[in-house]
């Protein structure tokens, strides 16, 4: 508030209050009543503040700031009613009462109301007001206009902002919160008291309050983030658990951003809080179940390889049997046979024998599929371990046709000119 336009004698006194009567020249030698009066004329042309004297709420002084805010010449307000700064008539008579009755009660009067300027449109004004007489209003009445409509419009701003906030934190699964880093508040932007199972309001707002929730074994951690992040400007992500009204703990990922101050260190942090508990429970169960099926894959490949064995011991079994048992019989059948179709349904009833009961035809279909059926007895022969006497004997043939057999089995099997013993591969199949 500007102070009204004091008497010589009342600035006297002021200075007189403000040092040691001993340490000041008598001011009747050294300031005359005419140069306070011109110091104050200057002062209240160059402030920097609309200054004016109304009597009787008639204008009778205004300065030229005051002029430049309202946009009208001082001759177009000089001993006009002050009802010309007012846009409407509610404002000037909201004016007249509350100011006045302060003024009566204090001595001073401070209002907010607006002016209308010519070239600005509303603005929004603190209006001072302080009598030259309380006793004597119609002495006159100096007031100083503060143009705060920036503040106002920054105000408004700031508030529709952290509506917007409010809004968003209500219509989203998110929680946004803002941290006053040097008050160590917090203002939740969502109902965190409803997601940790408080009633509104019944979580405090203060940052200890709020580190008393986390979970043991975070704890340490936010604690040292809470410090980190005074001076901190990079942004934060964190995960921590919060303690339920029932005891159980609820996971939270946070992620927040600085506000910087002048000297660029952050004055406020503003984040985004997110409920990622069911993700946890879903990480989790997929994680026991990746466990389990990792179990159950080991435990059906122990019994795959146990059923590939049991199945190699019965094919050996059974391969053993048709060697011991039926072959030497269709052996002794074929020379005693002497009917060439006999001999060829005996050929057929063979081959489809070794196809049924022996795993190593079956192996042999793929990789001996060029050679003639009796090369494919004979590798059969021969992977038993027989010599070329013992199959000559038993197929009723010649030596030299066994070891004719051999060589074309070779040459077909591409093992032509190769250190490698028949016997040995067949066995490998």
């Amino acid at each position: 508030m500007m102070p009204h336009k004091p008497t010589y004698e009342k600035l006297e006194k002021q200075i007189q209050e403000l040092e040691p009567i001993e340490s000041l020249p008598d001011p009747s030698e050294t300031v005359s009543k005419a140069d306070i009066d011109a110091m104050m004329e200057t002062l209240f042309k160059v402030a920097p503040i609309g200054i004016g004297v109304v009597k009787e709420r008639m204008l009778f002084e205004a300065n030229a700031f005051l002029c430049r805010m309202t946009g009208y010449h001082r001759d177009e307000l000089i001993g006009k009613s002050s009802r010309i700064l007012y846009p409407s008539d509610e404002d000037y008579e909201f004016v007249g009462k509350e100011k006045y009755r302060q003024i009566q009660e204090k001595g001073v009067g401070t209002v907010e109301t607006r002016f209308l300027s010519r070239n600005r449109g509303v603005l929004n004004i603190l209006l001072s007001s302080l009598p030259f007489d309380a006793a004597n209003l119609s002495a006159g009445v100096t007031f100083t206009a503060l143009d705060i409509t920036e503040s106002k419009q920054a105000e408004k701003a700031l508030r529709e902002s952290e509506e917007r906030l409010r809004i968003a934190g209500k219509a989203s699964y998110d929680l946004i919160y803002e941290w006053d880093v040097f008050n160590d508040t917090l203002e939740w932007f969502g109902d965190i008291d409803g997601l940790l199972g408080y009633e509104k309001g019944g979580i405090s707002r203060n940052i200890g309050a709020w580190l008393d929730l986390i979970h043991v074994e975070d704890k340490p951690l936010l604690e040292n983030a809470v410090e980190v992040h005074r001076t901190k400007s990079e942004s934060i992500h964190y995960e921590y658990r919060l303690r339920h009204r029932d005891g159980t703990y609820r996971y939270f990922h946070d992620h927040g951003l600085p506000q910087m101050d002048e000297n660029g260190r952050p004055y406020k942090w503003l984040g985004v809080c997110t409920d990622i508990t069911d993700q946890k429970r879903l990480e989790s169960e997929w994680a026991q179940k990746a466990v389990e099926l990792e179990d159950t894959n080991t435990a059906l490949n122990i019994l795959l390889k146990k059923r590939d064995l049991d199945n190699q011991e019965m094919e050996k079994k059974i391969f053993a049997n048709y060697d011991l048992i039926i072959l030497p019989f269709l052996n002794k059948l074929r020379n005693s046979l002497t009917d060439n179709q006999q001999q060829q349904l005996l050929d057929i009833l063979e081959t489809g024998l070794k196809e049924i009961l022996s795993p190593f035809a079956k192996k042999l279909s793929d990789p001996l599929i060029m050679l003639t059926p009796s090369e494919i007895q004979i590798a059969s022969m021969i992977k038993q371990g027989m010599s070329n006497k013992e199959m000559a004997q038993l197929l009723n043939s010649s030596v030299r046709t066994i070891e004719t057999h051999r060589a074309n089995t070779r040459r077909k099997l591409n093992l032509k000119n190769k250190k490698l013993n028949l016997r040995s591969y067949f066995s490998a199949l």
